[in-house]
Formats: C-alpha cells, structure tokens, sequence
C-alpha cells in the first residue's frame, strides 16, 4: 500500500465503520455486562429490594433496562455460587441446590421474586443471599 499525503496511508472505504464498529463491539461485551450488574443503593449495596423492584419492570416492560439487569444479575449470582459449590449436588451441604439443564432464566427470575415476595425480611439483605435462598428452595436436591 502507498503512502498519500504527508506520509500518511490512505484511507480505505469503510475504514471508519470497522473501527467504530471494533468499539461497539468491545463496549458491549467488555464495558456494558460490568455495568448491568453494578445496580446500587444509597449504600452501595445491590439488596434484595432492588433486585425486586428491577424484577418488577419486567411485567410491563421485559426490554427495559432494569428487567435486564436483575435478569443479568441473577444468571450471574447462580453461575458463580454452582461454580464456588463445585457442581451442586446431594451431600454438598446446606448451600446446594439442583437446577435442571432445562431451567431458564425466566424460571430463575420467578424463583427469586417469588422468594422476595414470601420474605419481606430479605429485602434488605444483599441480592445475592436472597439469589442463593430462592435456589435453595426452589432447587433443592434429592
């Protein structure tokens, strides 16, 4: 490839476009998950309540934001409680739970706002422990 003016590559069609879209693409898998999952109070704390009042978008508006984030959030507490657990199973003690290959996060979601709605005690405990106690219950193992 020659060099143009001031010794500077020339521009090729599109090049813009492939930059912009290099990005685009680093922000949606880099930067935007951190962000969908750092939901905070006052206090910094993700709390159940939270959680909940973003489950609660998600009647009316399942694309919106919040519905996302407490959707994400909730995925990610799972995958990494299984993950700290080894793989859940009988005998893993008071912390296991069984969630079947055929379980979606829609199932997850309902667990946990479920579990919020039962206990109203929890909504001022991290989002995390009342995740990990909605999948105690609902998935236990046999």
């Amino acid at each position: 490839m020659g060099l143009g003016q001031r010794g500077v590559p020339p521009r090729r069609a599109g090049g813009d476009a492939v930059s912009l879209a290099a990005c685009a693409a680093v922000f949606c898998l880099a930067v935007a998950p951190s962000a969908l999952v750092v939901a905070q109070t006052a206090d910094g704390a993700y709390t159940g309540a939270a959680l909940l009042t973003d489950l609660r978008y998600c009647d009316g508006a399942p694309a919106d934001y919040r519905c996302g984030r407490g959707a994400t959030y909730i995925k990610g507490i799972v995958r990494r409680l299984a993950g700290r657990m080894g793989e859940p199973g009988p005998g893993k003690g008071h912390n296991a739970f069984c969630i079947g290959a055929d379980t979606t996060v829609a199932d997850l979601m309902n667990a946990v706002r479920e579990y919020l709605d039962a206990n109203p005690a929890q909504l001022d405990a991290l989002g995390a422990w009342a995740v990990r106690d909605a999948m105690i219950l609902r998935y236990p193992c046999d």
